[in-house]
């Protein structure tokens, strides 16, 4: 490879670094200006294949499920869950 072709490679290189960076930011939120807040309490839950993909989440004492999978994630209510894992007053 001749010294123009080295420039180049590295050239690109250093842009799909820089344009991979940049990506890892918060874009995914939908809204911009508003601070996150992690969950309350988080439990995970192996499933019977062995891998850790169900998860329980409170948030100021509402519980929610979720899934650790990145295809096809869901988070869910699930009321059941508030007063005995969150800690949430009796109705």
């Amino acid at each position: 490879m001749n010294f123009k072709g080295a420039k180049k490679t590295t050239l690109a290189l250093l842009a799909f670094a820089l344009l991979a960076l940049t990506g890892c930011g918060d874009t995914f939120r939908d809204l911009e200006g508003v601070k996150g807040q992690d969950p309350s309490k988080v439990e995970i839950i192996y499933n019977v294949d062995g891998f850790p993909n169900i998860v329980r989440i409170c948030v100021d004492k509402v519980a929610f499920a979720t899934t650790t999978r990145e295809a096809q994630a869901a988070i869910f209510r699930v009321p059941e869950w508030d007063v005995p894992f969150c800690g949430a007053t009796p109705k």
